[in-house]
């Protein structure tokens, strides 16, 4: 059928030279191929070499850099770099859903990740949790099914944790959080709300953070050992990548590959941009950026 417009009937088209068969639809008489509207369309590395990165990507027990698979496929850094990417991009597809409901518990913290040290001789570097280029990352995981929703927020005020709480956390849902004065919106949005006290060494094994506290670490131990240090242009693409690990760590490593690639259908990611030319959203599917007028009018 066709990927664009789910018409059943489509003829092959004959061509010599074409390296990869090629179809087009009775209905929007539009060409395609297997890898239309998928991570890998218009790309010149062999399908083989696609599916041997993504079974790398979802059998990493930590992550996998660009320069292993730079080693291991034969390519230049640059399109390694940009196929685990266009991977990363991917494999989150399938967890954009709300997370908890009535009855379900949904752990949310919030802490800083990435950037870099910088400073000069003679100078002290800026430490803490407002230390240069470090991302505010919120992760909000549900108790009963471990399902991990993470993104990054401009700030810790009401407003912008309000938006991202809302978005990705069911109403009903009971949400546990630290005693940061910024969650006081909780009750009044229709959530049920907990604190728990760090510096209290008491806790009645409800109130906790311990899975949010745990991915943070894992997070950081996949940076230090894998990524040295991560971008904070791509830090979301990033954490997309730990959270569908984190999502899929009770599956096999043949059912999270099977995982990532069902997750790509429709999601393809754009990264140069031609000069003069803006990007735009798929007027179908949001996830996916149009970089020239040509192709949003095709699209």
């Amino acid at each position: 059928h066709c990927p664009r417009c789910g018409h059943l009937r489509c003829y092959d088209i004959q061509d010599a030279n074409a390296d990869r068969l090629r179809w087009k639809c009775a209905g929007c008489k539009k060409r395609f191929t297997v890898t239309t509207l998928t991570p890998m369309e218009r790309s010149h590395i062999p399908l083989r070499k696609w599916l041997f990165a993504m079974r790398m990507f979802a059998g990493a027990k930590n992550a996998i850099s660009a320069k292993e698979l730079e080693r291991h496929l034969g390519l230049s850094y640059e399109a390694a770099w940009f196929m685990l990417h266009r991977i990363r991009e991917a494999a989150i597809g399938q967890f954009n859903g709300k997370i908890g409901g009535p009855g379900h518990i949904v752990e949310v913290d919030e802490a800083y990740q990435g950037g870099k040290r910088r400073g000069r001789a003679g100078f002290k570097f800026k430490r803490g949790r407002g230390a240069e280029g470090k991302k505010i990352v919120l992760a909000m995981i549900d108790r009963a099914t471990r399902q991990a929703r993470t993104v990054i927020v401009p700030g810790i005020s009401q407003q912008q944790l309000k938006a991202a709480i809302s978005e990705h956390v069911h109403p009903q849902s009971t949400i546990v959080t630290d005693t940061l004065s910024s969650y006081g919106f909780l009750k009044k949005s229709g959530y049920i709300h907990m604190k728990v006290d760090h510096s209290s060494q008491f806790t009645d094994g409800i109130a906790s953070t311990n899975l949010d506290e745990s991915f943070f670490s894992l997070i950081k131990n996949t940076i230090r050992g894998t990524y040295k240090s991560i971008s904070a242009t791509h830090a979301q693409r990033y954490l997309d990548e730990f959270t569908f690990r984190w999502n899929t760590s009770k599956r096999t490593d043949g059912e999270r590959f099977a995982t990532a690639v069902a997750s790509g259908e429709a999601r393809r990611l754009f990264y140069h941009r031609p000069v003069g030319a803006a990007f735009a959203k798929h007027p179908q599917n949001d996830n996916i950026l149009v970089r020239s007028a040509s192709e949003l009018k095709k699209a």
